[in-house]
Formats: C-alpha cells, structure tokens, sequence
C-alpha cells in the first residue's frame, strides 16, 4: 500500500484563486443587476444595460487580458458601474 499522497501546496493556492474568481464573477453578473432592482429601484431596461455592459467589459478583458492597464481600468469600471446608474 502507498503511502498517502497530497496534493500540494499549489494546488491550494490555485483552489482558492478559483474560489476568489468564482465570487468575483458572481459579484459581476448576479449581485450588481440584483443591487440595482432593490437598493436603487432601477427599472429593467436599465438593469439589462449594467448586465450588458458587464458582459462587455469581460469580453474586453477576455481579448486584451495580457494588458494590464485594460484590466485594471475594465475592473474599476465594474466596482463604480452600481454608483453609475441614475437613481430614481
């Protein structure tokens, strides 16, 4: 019989950076539409364009994602996109 075997310290780090991208793109795509139907009262069409522009600026940092300054300018647009939108 073997011994027993891990999986090592990396695969660790890789988990949890799987686990953090996994939220981050949960925040992106399901709780900043849902913040702005409850918090700000913001009517649908105004909901799909901040679920279009999400999706948008994670094609955009799909295609450029060896560009730092891109990603790092797309990301802060999806932070402040929630306080971008008119309240009613």
């Amino acid at each position: 019989m073997l011994g027993k075997r891990t999986l090592g310290r990396e695969f660790g780090w890789l988990w949890a950076a799987f686990a953090v991208s996994t939220l981050g793109a949960w925040l992106a795509f399901d709780a900043f539409p849902l913040i702005a139907i409850l918090v700000l009262h913001a009517p649908a069409t105004e909901v799909s364009l901040l679920a279009a522009a999400g999706l948008a600026a994670g094609a955009v940092i799909a295609v450029m994602r060896k560009s730092g300054p891109i990603r790092t300018t797309m990301m802060s647009l999806a932070i402040c996109s929630p306080s971008l939108t008119p309240a009613s």
